[in-house]
């Protein structure tokens, strides 16, 4: 099994990471093991489009050659080939995506923000469908203010999952603003939108952050994942307008009617 050395560049940084766990090797060490899943090649895919087209044009009458077409692109992506890689690490992921965190300044500072607020911060990198049922919907991240536990989903790339870690300690930063509005709503519809405000601007420390860490610290663009979003938003105000009645902002709804029950009700 290969030996890579996460602090380097590596040949399989933006494949999704499946699963990790601590195994022992034959050579006696303790190594952290990272199963990386692997689509097949662009070129193979379109091999598959091109031959299926091919089938298309010569079984197929004129006039449905197109929607043969259509058939065969969808068969070719519905089959596409999928391997699972493993490797070994003498860093544990947890370490290596802090590490990260330590070499860019600008998320350095957020991360020491955020531990100013909650000392006790910790990561834990689970699988999505062991938290379906816990995280908002929509959302790939949580964190937990009062305990310090910052959970990011796997079946991400590297970059993905971290962006995620990101925002998270953006949340943790802000745990005395989350504090306030638990504390001050007294409706259903109330608590929820003041939390999507404090999750706004958690979306704004993320996009100042990040942004800093693509220009100083070669982070790949795609980690600034809210930058095209705020520029459409401007404010708050844009913001809810779209994110009024999405699931999101429902389930701090449903949070708030959990607590307080019929009381949380509010008829318009």
């Amino acid at each position: 099994m290969e030996i890579i050395d996460l602090s380097q560049a590596h040949p399989y940084r933006e494949d999704k990471i499946i699963s990790h766990k601590k195994v022992k090797h034959t050579d006696g060490r303790e190594y952290t093991q990272i199963t990386y899943q692997q689509d097949s090649s662009f070129i193979r895919f379109i091999m598959k489009v091109a031959i299926g087209v091919f089938l298309s044009a010569y079984l197929l009458p004129a006039e449905l050659y197109l929607v043969g077409c259509f058939v065969a692109g969808f068969i070719a992506a519905a089959t596409q080939e999928k391997r699972k890689v493993k490797v070994l690490s003498t860093t544990s992921l947890e370490d290596h995506l802090w590490n990260r965190i330590r070499l860019a300044p600008s998320i350095n500072q957020l991360f020491w923000r955020a531990k100013g607020e909650q000392p006790k911060i910790f990561l834990s990198l689970v699988p999505r469908q062991t938290m379906e049922d816990v995280l908002p919907v929509g959302s790939n991240g949580c964190a937990y203010l009062n305990t310090g536990k910052l959970v990011s989903t796997l079946g991400r790339t590297e970059d993905a999952i971290l962006s995620t870690v990101v925002f998270e300690l953006g949340n943790f930063a802000q745990r005395t603003a989350f504090n306030r509005v638990e504390n001050r709503a007294r409706s259903a519809d109330e608590y929820a939108e003041e939390t999507e405000r404090v999750e706004f601007e958690t979306m704004v420390i993320h996009h100042k952050a990040v942004s800093q860490a693509v220009l100083s610290n070669n982070w790949d663009p795609s980690m600034d994942k809210y930058q095209e979003s705020l520029e459409c938003w401007k404010n708050f105000a844009g913001f809810w307008r779209e994110r009024k009645y999405h699931p999101h902002a429902e389930s701090y709804r449903e949070e708030w009617r959990k607590w307080h029950g019929d009381r949380a009700v509010v008829t318009a």
